[in-house]
């Protein structure tokens, strides 16, 4: 099971994925079987309840993250799943993100990212 940084506002549960299946759940702290997630992709990448627990705060893709970032409000409830924030940067060249998260009231958010910049250099005419 990997784990992620989600617990619920209550502490009784926290999302994990399924080593093999690659699902997620709620998985009850106290122990017992997970619950199913409606609605979440194997390539979602959950970031933390909200504040009244009846959703999480999801990235679309995984650490390290592409170009751009996209986080969705996941109704825990229907599956529904809510555009809530894009990430893009003016400038992306070199750029691999590390790591996003948002409040549980959604009222403010962070990111860390690495920027990786080469040169290539062509010479002619070495003996």
């Amino acid at each position: 099971m990997e784990l992620t940084h989600a617990v619920s506002p209550d502490g009784l549960f926290v999302v994990a994925q399924a080593v093999g299946s690659g699902r997620f759940g709620l998985y009850p702290v106290a122990g017992g079987e997970p619950r199913s997630i409606p609605g979440i992709n194997s390539t979602d990448w959950p970031l933390r309840f909200s504040s009244d627990g009846t959703a999480l705060f999801v990235s679309e893709g995984r650490p390290p993250f592409a170009a751009g970032l996209a986080i969705t409000r996941l109704d825990l409830a229907t599956g529904r799943k809510t555009r809530f924030l894009d990430i893009t940067p003016p400038d992306s060249r070199g750029m691999c993100w590390r790591d996003a998260d948002v409040t549980p009231d959604g009222a403010s958010y962070l990111y860390t990212f690495s920027r990786f910049f080469s040169e290539l250099y062509i010479i002619d005419g070495l003996r």
